[in-house]
């Protein structure tokens, strides 16, 4: 891919995330259920029953942001800080920091509105953003900037540190390239959807109840202790597991189809 121009660059990627969503919508709208509290929760039984409109929920807002926004953004920023990069030292940690920095804030308004429309079906993208902003000013807007900072940074690191490397550790054993990308991806995201897990469950909270980062993880840990932390995390992981591998194969795939 790294001969491609920008713009084939962002269709691909456009292209890969779309696929993602189609397979990893449900699981998301699964996790953010058992993260609420046990009386706002539904069966997930009953959740799957409600069908595909339930299930995806929130879908339009997720396919914007993440097609045309938030994952060509990770690439490309990631491509930047190596044109950039200030310090040899750390890359592991310094490089998902500094993408991180810039992906949060759009990550927060637009996860913030995915969650709303998940749970409460009666009111437009703009109703929404005027209610937060006339009810707690540019903290309604971006409610959760620090726990979403804190998990992007962990997410970012599975797909520009530990996809490359697993898939570079895997290809120096067998040339199956396309088994390569999936299980590099798909084992990246599982460790860090698993790190990262307590900062997605507080930031869910804080955009359900407009709370502080320091409230939200008070109030999880009074309530329901450690285990309150990791409520949703199978789905969540499944997830992780779907989307890095669903991203690091689809970027080839798409390269090689459309552009070689």
């Amino acid at each position: 891919m790294d001969n491609l121009s920008d713009e084939k660059k962002m269709l691909v990627r456009s292209l890969s995330s779309f696929v993602e969503i189609v397979g990893g919508q449900p699981l998301d709208r699964i996790k953010i259920n058992s993260q609420l509290p046990i009386d706002q929760r539904l069966k997930v039984s009953k959740l799957i029953k409600m069908g595909p409109k339930e299930l995806y929920s929130a879908s339009f807002t997720s396919i914007f942001q993440r097609c045309f926004l938030y994952i060509p953004s990770i690439y490309f920023i990631n491509d930047y800080y190596d044109k950039i990069k200030f310090t040899k030292d750390y890359d592991y940690v310094m490089r998902p920091l500094f993408v991180s920095l810039f992906i949060t804030p759009q990550v927060s308004i637009f996860e913030s509105l995915k969650t709303n429309q998940q749970l409460e079906k009666n009111k437009t993208i703009i109703d929404r953003l005027k209610f937060k902003y006339q009810t707690n000013g540019i903290n309604g807007v971006f409610p959760s900037l620090l726990s979403t900072y804190l998990r992007e940074t962990a997410f970012i690191g599975g797909i520009c540190v530990l996809t490359p490397k697993f898939l570079t550790l895997l290809k120096n054993h067998n040339d199956c390239s396309g088994v390569n990308s999936i299980v590099a991806g798909g084992t990246a995201g599982a460790i860090t959807q698993f790190i990262s897990h307590p900062f997605d469950s507080i930031k869910t909270l804080q955009e359900v109840n407009n709370s502080s980062f320091k409230t939200t993880f008070q109030t999880i840990y009074q309530t329901r202790g450690i285990s309150g932390f990791y409520s949703g995390v199978i789905p969540r992981t499944l997830r992780g597991i779907w989307t890095l591998g669903c991203l690091s194969y689809c970027n080839s795939f798409f390269s090689e189809k459309l552009f070689v």
